[in-house]
């Protein structure tokens, strides 16, 4: 399965794995698993260091492409799957996350529950 973390999955996968749920940390270990990660969360992850919210895990790029993770780049395809969707959540992050699984067809890993209404528009697995 095609899976596209969200960013506070991807940032506790390399700085805390012990935060991720089990079921989370099964489907990211199954060899079964094809694991996408956002050029849309790297950015998250260095904007949100630069206002102090979060630190930057060392060698983030590094430590994605190590882990035998692949990078999925945000293409104007996906700006246009945003505007598809509906506005239950404002984040643009996230926002942007899942038009990124529901035009690439990946189940999106997320604890976020606030992104159930999203549910008739992307795959889904919840973590939390």
């Amino acid at each position: 399965m095609n899976l596209l973390i969200d960013t506070h999955i991807l940032v506790w996968s390399l700085s805390d794995p012990g935060r991720l749920a089990p079921i989370c940390r099964e489907a990211l270990e199954s060899p079964r698993n094809q694991i996408w990660v956002s050029s849309i969360s790297v950015w998250e992850i260095f904007v949100k260091a630069k206002i102090g919210k979060l630190r930057v895990p060392q060698g983030l790029v590094e430590a994605i492409v190590s882990q035998g993770m692949q990078c999925l780049p945000f293409t104007a395809e996906h700006a246009t799957e945003v505007a598809k969707l509906p506005l239950h959540h404002h984040d643009p992050f996230d926002r942007a996350l899942l038009a990124q699984a529901s035009k690439e067809k990946l189940r999106f890993v997320t604890t976020d529950g606030a992104l159930r209404q999203y549910a008739k528009h992307v795959d889904l697995l919840f973590t939390g």
